[in-house]
């Protein structure tokens, strides 16, 4: 388990943890080594970098397929910027659109993977986004996406989800956290998708302090969630979820 208290541990700390999660779901792979990726929802590359830089041995084509907009516009210059430093630039093409609607411009893509997409779109927009994916991916290619588990073992895990709540960037008229496992089983089997399989995997992470503090405050959390739940905050501080991760195929049509 690793407590972060110092705001400036925050960007490491979170690049470690997606370091993890990018070698979990590489895992899931097997033996599959895709050449022609696009992740959609790329924002400013904070799951991008590490996810590249453990696939960099394989990679044809990478695409960040990212809007860029509402509170993550300008996280184009910052991704621009992480890639340039570490040094993956000339192995990435930016592609400004909506992953909705990628399969008009991409084709015959290997992999497509997601991190925290589906839990700001609400069902109709999933529904976009997954057909999309279903028609922009080659046959036997994979989606993969993962979010933090809708469900709490924990105070700590329980504040994550009720700070969201009290998001000021609200995307879109979420019923959810993040779309609970059955929901998304049931639209990727409906679009086409098979072999849809989901696999939970727990990285201890806890932010205390003046740490959990900034975090939110980066989340744009209103002022109300710190006077509501200051006591709680500072008993248990903010831990995520389990990542809930989806994996499923388009077999030969």
């Amino acid at each position: 388990m690793v407590v972060i208290n110092d705001p400036q541990m925050i960007d490491e700390a979170l690049f470690t943890y997606n370091e993890q999660l990018a070698s979990e779901i590489i895992k899931h792979l097997g033996d599959f080594t895709p050449k022609r990726i696009v992740e959609i929802g790329s924002g400013d590359g904070t799951f991008t970098i590490p996810f590249i830089q453990k696939m960099s041995n394989s990679l044809a084509e990478f695409h960040c397929v990212d809007t860029f907009e509402g509170p993550y516009s300008g996280n184009n210059v910052i991704l621009e910027r992480r890639l340039k430093e570490s040094m993956l630039w000339n192995s990435v093409t930016i592609q400004k659109m909506d992953a909705a609607s990628m399969n008009l411009q991409l084709h015959d893509i290997d992999l497509i993977i997601g991190h925290e997409v589906l839990c700001d779109l609400n069902e109709e927009k999933v529904n976009q986004v997954l057909s999309s994916a279903y028609h922009t991916l080659e046959n036997n290619g994979y989606f993969i996406h993962s979010d933090l588990s809708p469900a709490f073992t924990s105070r700590s895990e329980e504040l994550v989800i009720l700070a969201d709540s009290y998001s000021i960037h609200s995307l879109s008229t979420t019923e959810w956290f993040s779309p609970h496992a059955d929901d998304l089983a049931r639209i990727c089997y409906d679009i086409g998708f098979r072999s849809i399989a989901f696999h939970f995997t727990k990285i201890r992470l806890i932010f205390r302090e003046s740490a959990a503090l900034s975090l939110l405050d980066s989340w744009g959390t209103e002022k109300s969630f710190f006077h509501k739940y200051e006591s709680d905050l500072k008993n248990y501080g903010l831990e995520f979820p389990m990542e809930q991760i989806l994996i499923c195929r388009k077999l030969c049509e």
